[in-house]
């Protein structure tokens, strides 16, 4: 039977307390005929992996999309993604004024 916004439980803090908690840093995405999953990474380490329906991944896409459209108005600020930072700091490199050290 498919979830509906009516038929779902509304989590409450105390159900928030009592699930796991990770933190991530990065994520890797893989598809099926069937289904997509992200395999959530702290530290280059895979800590998660989620399967979901292609429905829900879209659904989710577009509204963690929401989410941070909302802060970056908020805050009048653009979030970087971490291709536009891994850019920025090839190029600053490339300048040769500075070195930076990665740990993984």
């Amino acid at each position: 039977m498919a979830q509906t916004a009516e038929t779902m439980v509304k989590i409450t803090p105390e159900m928030l307390k009592e699930m796991p908690r990770f933190y991530v840093n990065g994520f890797q995405n893989s598809l099926s005929n069937a289904d997509v999953t992200i395999a959530f990474v702290q530290n280059g380490i895979p800590e998660v992996a989620i399967n979901m329906s292609y429905t829900t991944a879209k659904t989710l896409a577009v509204m963690l999309g929401q989410l941070v459209a909302q802060l970056e108005e908020a805050t009048g600020r653009e979030i970087m993604t971490t291709q536009v930072i891994d850019q920025s700091l090839a190029e600053f490199m490339a300048k040769g004024s500075a070195s930076i050290v990665r740990e993984d």
